[in-house]
């Protein structure tokens, strides 16, 4: 990693000396500073400056100032870099869930950089943030190409892409934004950091420190001098301690509270640290101020050159779990050393004496309770519409494969429940799913049914909550296995749940194919259109793709027939 790390230093610096000089080598600096934000996922703020995890960003510490009570707006990436782009609540971008929402509203902080003569450029290492999410608007540069299955690529080579960014660019002033996936299950890091810390989680942050390291090492190289830096997470992580393993269903501070650190071009505040409340939402508009731009059209404000007034109320919400089981969404306010959760059971927690939130004090009425409980309530009750986009299934599946759920439905009667009372059921629920989708995305098929298998008998006892793609999975799983009988079995189940899914229908008229059931096959693939009563264009293409495979030339004519007919209507 050391030797690495020294060659890419030394071939930014090589690559400097083209860009970032004048006709006679002299510098030619710019007229205003670049900015560089770095987004970690899923890092807790209080694993950052312990076990010697992170000695990159301490190191970064001592020329920033360090915000230790820093919130995240909500434990999901998609809207919470939502918020740290736009400098919008949730309630005001509209971003709820990380599956089928699309950045729409404000202006990101690319846009409004570019507007102001800025080269900018982002660079992500994950498809949860893919350009068709609205994460892109604004980005001369915007790679978002993962290697292999199209999951997440490991921060190492998101940071050799952006270096090549920052080189090329270093003669004008430039926004840089960086995004690592590194800590976010499933957690794998190098061997290299097999040594470090007390956990897998602990090994990806190092990891992750490790690839900042090389971009801040890179930059300086590059002779960036005035420059505004954010190094912030997206959100934390659970890690079991209130029964979450991971981050989405709960809003209790170990998946709330992340790391903020800012180094001013001044170089002002080095080294110190503020303990007031701050937010996401104030990323945004410190980094315009930073760079002398209008710093409006926020929820959030600046936090530099002087934090003024004090703590700041954070706002932090999670629609997960009404989204996907049709239990309660969650909302949160905290301030100081209050932390208030609104829900079915409202909590309510005193940060300083009880840091881990293990004893509850909302029934006293002496306590912020109630007036927290206005706030969220004022603040949801004006929140504008939220709507939901289609995603394509290719990309749910890849989603899945990290672990996220995707689309689900619940009955009406599974309402309101508080997520907390679930925990039971969804965390061995959830396990079981990631494990099972992430196994057939690396064609372990053994252990991929026996993972399926295992969440689609813990969903029976979960009543009304119907999860598609399960049955799907596992059918298709055995199918790769050479077990026709129980496949079939397991891709009509999933019909009954989505009888005019394509990708189903195909699977199950391809293996009836496969065994000589012809007439079986055609039913199934042509109840692409027949089975759905709004079947379009897009249903009889697919019918006809789904022949033109199997190699029925007189079905697909047939049904090139009906297109055509479809079209004179």
């Amino acid at each position: 990693m050391k030797g690495s790390r020294r060659q890419a230093t030394a071939w930014v610096a090589a690559i400097a000396l083209n860009t970032a000089c004048g006709p006679g080598g002299e510098r030619v600096p710019p007229s205003r500073p670049s900015v560089i934000l770095i987004s970690i996922d899923t890092l807790r703020a209080d694993h950052v400056g312990v076990r010697n995890l992170t000695p990159s960003i301490d190191a970064f510490a001592k020329t920033a100032m360090r915000f230790t009570s820093a919130w995240s707006h909500t434990p999901l990436t998609l809207p919470a870099h939502a918020s740290i782009l736009t400098g919008l609540l949730p309630t005001n971008h509209g971003v709820r869930d990380n599956v089928g929402f699309e950045l729409r509203a404000g202006s990101t902080l690319a846009e409004r950089f570019k507007k102001a003569g800025y080269v900018t450029g982002g660079f992500v290492s994950s498809t949860v943030l893919r350009r068709e999410t609205g994460i892109a608007r604004g980005f001369d540069t915007f790679d978002d190409q993962m290697p292999g299955a199209g999951l997440e690529r490991p921060g190492s080579a998101t940071v050799a892409l952006a270096l090549r960014f920052a080189a090329a660019h270093r003669a004008a002033p430039f926004f840089l934004f960086v995004h690592l996936y590194d800590p976010h299950t499933p957690y794998a890091a190098p061997q290299a950091f097999a040594a470090r810390g007390e956990s897998d989680y602990d090994r990806e942050i190092a990891a992750a420190d490790a690839a900042v390291g090389v971009l801040l090492d890179g930059l300086r190289a590059i002779g960036l001098g005035r420059a505004a830096i954010a190094v912030t997470a997206d959100h934390g992580e659970g890690l079991g301690d209130h029964g979450e393993a991971e981050h989405g269903l709960l809003l209790y501070a170990e998946a709330l509270r992340v790391p903020l650190l800012i180094a001013r071009p001044d170089g002002g505040g080095a080294g110190s640290a503020i303990a007031a409340t701050v937010r996401h939402v104030d990323i945004a508009p410190t980094l315009l101020s930073l760079a002398g731009l209008d710093s409006g059209g926020t929820d959030g404000a600046p936090l530099v050159p002087n934090l003024t007034g004090g703590s700041r109320v954070a706002y932090s919400e999670t629609w997960y779990p009404r989204l996907h089981f049709g239990w309660s969404e969650l909302a949160s306010a905290a301030e100081g050393r209050w932390h208030y959760i609104a829900g079915p059971k409202p909590e309510l927690y005193d940060l300083e004496a009880d840091p881990g939130e293990a004893s509850n004090l909302n029934a006293d009425p002496a306590r912020p309770g109630a007036a927290m409980a206005r706030y969220l309530t004022a603040l949801q009750g004006s929140a504008k519409p939220s709507t939901s986009q289609p995603i394509s299934d290719e990309t749910e599946e890849r989603l899945r494969s990290l672990g996220y759920l995707g689309a689900t439905r619940a009955s009406k009667n599974s309402g309101g429940a508080n997520p907390r009372d679930k925990l039971r059921f969804y965390q061995p629920f959830m396990t079981a799913f990631t494990q099972a989708h992430a196994a057939r995305a690396l064609g372990d098929l053994p252990k991929a049914v026996e993972h399926y298998r295992r969440a689609i008998d813990l969903l029976r006892l979960e009543e009304g909550l119907v999860v598609p793609k399960l049955q799907f999975g596992l059918g298709d799983s055995l199918a790769r296995l050479g077990r026709t009988d129980p496949a079939l079995k397991a891709f009509r189940a999933e019909l009954a749940i989505d009888p005019t899914n394509i990708e189903t229908r195909t699977a199950l008229g391809s293996l009836y194919w496969s065994v000589g059931q012809d007439d079986s096959a055609r039913e199934a693939i042509t109840g692409i259109v027949t089975a759905n009563p709004k079947a379009g264009e897009r249903e009889y293409a697919a019918v006809i793709h789904a022949f033109e495979v199997l190699g029925d030339t007189t079905g697909a004519a047939a049904w090139h027939l009906q297109v055509r007919k479809l079209r004179r209507q």
